[in-house]
C-alpha cells in the first residue's frame, strides 16, 4: 500500500469557538463519530489528553486531516479576548491557528453556518483567511439538525470514499488455481495465507466501510466452475463493482480491516460476504 500522505488518515477536525457554537459542535461531533467512527472526529476538549501541548496536538490534527468543519455564528468575527480586540485578529488565537493550517496544507474547509449565520466578507477576515470566503458552505439548524446533516455527511462519505476507497485491480494479475472437482478441494484454500470465515449473507443490509489507516490484503480464490464477481461496500454500503474473477482463478486485493467485500454470481447473486482481518487471509468462493 502506498504511504500516508497528508490528510490519508480520513480525520474530521472540528473547528468551534466554545462561548459560540459549543453544542451544534457536541452534536455534530456525537453523529460523526456515529457514522465514521469516534477516533475519525477530532474536537479538541473530547480529543486532547492531559498534559498534551494544545497547539501542537492541534496543527498536527489539522495537517493529518482530510476535511476540516469550520463552524461559524453570529458571533464569529466579533468575539473579542481579553484586550478587547477580536480574536480573529490574533496570530495566537486557536480558530485562526486552525483554518490557517488547514488552508496552507490544501486541506479541504467547509464552513458551516450556524443559526442563520452569515458567510464573512474577504475584507472582514485576516489576510491568512481570505481564501476562506471561495468555499462552499453548509447551513446547519438546532430546529433542522436532522435534515441539515444530510448533505454534510454525503459530502463527507465521497471525500472519504476518495481517500479510501481499496485501490482498484482493474486489470489484476491472475493467477490459475486448482480445477475445482472433489479431488482438489483440499488444495483450494490451502496456500499460504489461513482461510478467511465468511460473514452471514444476511449481513449485507448492516454493512458499510469506514475509515481505517490499518492496511490489509485479502487474496480471492475462485473454486466455482463459473465466474464470480467481487464488489466493495463503500461508506454507505454500496457495493462498488471491482472484477469479475474467472473460474478456477484467485487474485490479491489490497484493502483496509473496516472495509467489508462481497462476492457474486454474474446474475447478482450474493455468495460470500467477508470482513478483512489485519493479517492477509484467503477466501475461497465455492
Amino acid at each position: 500500500m502506498p504511504a500516508s500522505a497528508p490528510g490519508s488518515s480520513g480525520q474530521i477536525f472540528i473547528s468551534y469557538r466554545r462561548e459560540e457554537t459549543a453544542y451544534p459542535a457536541g452534536w455534530l461531533f456525537d453523529r460523526l463519530a456515529g457514522q465514521f467512527g469516534e477516533g475519525r472526529v477530532f474536537k479538541d476538549v473530547d480529543s486532547i489528553q492531559p498534559g498534551d501541548d494544545f497547539t501542537q496536538v492541534i496543527t498536527a490534527a489539522v495537517e493529518s486531516s482530510a476535511v476540516l468543519l469550520a463552524l461559524i455564528g453570529n458571533r464569529w468575527l466579533t468575539i473579542t479576548g481579553d484586550d478587547g480586540r477580536p480574536r480573529l485578529d490574533d496570530p495566537g488565537d486557536f480558530v485562526r491557528l486552525e483554518i490557517e493550517t488547514a488552508l496552507a496544507r490544501n486541506v479541504r474547509v467547509v464552513p458551516i453556518l450556524i443559526e442563520g449565520a452569515r458567510m464573512p466578507r474577504a475584507d472582514q477576515l485576516p489576510a491568512s483567511l481570505a481564501k476562506l470566503v471561495h468555499r462552499q458552505a453548509l447551513e446547519l439548524s438546532p430546529g433542522r439538525f436532522n435534515a441539515d446533516t444530510g448533505p454534510l455527511l454525503r459530502m463527507l462519505e465521497r471525500i472519504l470514499t476518495e481517500l479510501q476507497a481499496p485501490p482498484a485491480v482493474t486489470d489484476p494479475e491472475v493467477t490459475a488455481v486448482a480445477a475445482p472437482t472433489d479431488a482438489a478441494d483440499e488444495q483450494l484454500g490451502g496456500g499460504t495465507w489461513p482461510e478467511l470465515e465468511p460473514l452471514p449473507i444476511s449481513a449485507e443490509p448492516t454493512l458499510r466501510s469506514h475509515v481505517s489507516d490499518q492496511d490489509t490484503e485479502v487474496e480471492f480464490v475462485n473454486g466455482r466452475s463459473e465466474a464470480v464477481v467481487i464488489y466493495w461496500l463503500d461508506f454507505g454500503g454500496r457495493r462498488i463493482r471491482y472484477h469479475r474473477l474467472p473460474p478456477g482463478a484467485s487474485y490479491v486485493q489490497p484493502t483496509f480491516v473496516t472495509h467489508p467485500w462481497v462476492i457474486t454470481t454474474t446474475d447478482n447473486r450474493p455468495l460470500v460476504i467477508i470482513q478483512p482481518t489485519s493479517e492477509p487471509r484467503r477466501i475461497t468462493i465455492r
